[in-house]
């Protein structure tokens, strides 16, 4: 049985325990920098604005070329710097997360919500690779893969296969200042005895695209990736399937544009199947057969002062048949969020999120706010301190307020 060591009582033993442990690091800034960092020598905010975990597109662009860093040689020409790693330690990191939450009709709890090994480095000039495992309430493989860059600096080959983050845009999904996620990456949509599909996963797959990069006179750089991936998609449970239990791969097409520091703007249409389990004794052949699909536009836009618009607009269309199908069903939603930064350790986060798991029925619309507010004391410390209330239908408002602290090395 699955067991998390948590601790219930009230705000005070959260704020304390939080507390207790900023004070065991210290009130200097610490030596040690995460993995990527710690290999360039460089601090957090070359890669990510306004604050981690958030990618700029200096980030974007060294994830997308295998982490290798955008640099120009000695005639002024684009090149991409690989990790100068000279340990199996200097592309390790450690993540601790804390978290201190207070749902309405629940008991508060704090506890050790999560603690997670990632490691990600180059393998000689053209291949890399990236793992990670996590511990939340067990030990879990949640990402194992290896990529290939074959081309030049300006225009790029990629190939990337294993247990992949299938999304090019991740500043709403993995990369996102906020503990939660926006809704249309966040639920699922079921249809009949199907257990429904989502985009936050990490999915079991191969991916080939393309990468064409350029260097501006103010010397940024401007890239725009496009890919094709074929994935094993997902099991009776709705998890990430080991194998393609249903005979046919899920598809993805996808691509993403990025100019300036932080600006992207993307589009991908994914197209999948799966099964739903009517009763144990149907036959496998005889259960519910669904054919789902994606579409979506997302994009960043900065402005002067520290200002960030983010937009994410999805349409799916579930099409479940046989004993335990409902035929078809079509989901839609948007969110629209603002971060404002003050300086390099301070961020404020609003997001407003709207999604209909099924237009034919009234009355199942989740819509509402999440704000938060972001603090990085330290290069290892992270602070986040979250409110979320949504409201589905004439239901009572929900309420959820989290108070996080996460320790990177």
């Amino acid at each position: 049985m699955r067991r998390r060591m948590a601790v219930h009582g009230s705000w005070v033993w959260g704020v304390l325990g939080m507390v207790a442990l900023m004070l065991l690091c210290g009130e200097e800034r610490t030596e040690a920098i995460p993995a990527f960092a710690r290999q360039l020598d460089a601090k957090c905010n070359l890669c990510h604005t306004p604050l981690p975990p958030r990618l700029n597109n200096l980030g974007l662009a060294f994830r997308r070329m295998g982490l290798r860093l955008p640099d120009v040689d000695e005639a002024g020409n684009l090149i991409f710097k690989p990790l100068p790693a000279r340990n199996p330690f200097d592309t390790t990191s450690l993540i601790t997360d804390f978290r201190y939450r207070d749902e309405r009709g629940r008991p508060s709890r704090f506890d050790l919500h999560e603690f997670e090994v990632f490691s990600g480095g180059n393998l000689g000039q053209r291949a890399s690779y990236i793992v990670e495992w996590e511990w939340e309430e067990e030990w879990e493989w949640d990402m194992s893969e290896g990529q290939l860059n074959i081309g030049k600096p300006t225009s790029s080959f990629i190939l990337r296969a294993g247990r992949i983050a299938p999304l090019l845009w991740e500043k709403g999904n993995h990369q996102r200042l906020t503990l939660s996620r926006p809704l249309v990456f966040n639920q699922r949509v079921s249809a009949g005895s199907f257990p429904g599909f989502w985009l936050r996963d990490t999915l079991i797959g191969i991916e080939l695209g393309g990468a064409w990069n350029r260097l501006t006179e103010e010397g940024q750089v401007r890239s725009l990736f496009a890919s094709v991936s074929a994935f094993n998609g997902i099991d009776l449970e709705g998890e990430p399937a080991l194998s393609d239990i249903d005979q046919s791969k899920d598809i993805m097409a996808q691509v993403v544009y990025l100019w300036g520091e932080s600006n992207t703007v993307g589009a991908l249409w994914y197209r999948g199947t799966g099964l739903g389990e009517d009763d144990p004794a149907t036959p496998a052949d005889e259960s519910s057969r669904d054919r789902f699909n994606r579409l979506a536009v997302f994009g960043n836009w900065r402005m002067k002062g520290g200002t960030d618009f983010l937009l994410g607009w999805m349409r799916g269309r579930e099409n479940s048949r046989g004993p335990g199908g409902v035929g078809k069903v079509s989901s839609r939603g948007f969110f629209v969020e603002v971060n404002q930064a003050f300086g390099e350790k301070v961020a404020l986060v609003f997001r407003w999120d709207d999604f209909d798991p099924n237009t034919a029925v009234e009355g199942n619309t989740r819509r509402g706010w999440t704000v938060g507010f972001v603090y990085q004391p330290h290069d290892n410390l992270f602070m986040r301190l979250e409110y979320q209330g949504h409201k589905t239908g004439a239901a009572p408002r929900t309420r959820d307020i989290t108070l996080q602290l996460q320790v990177v090395y």
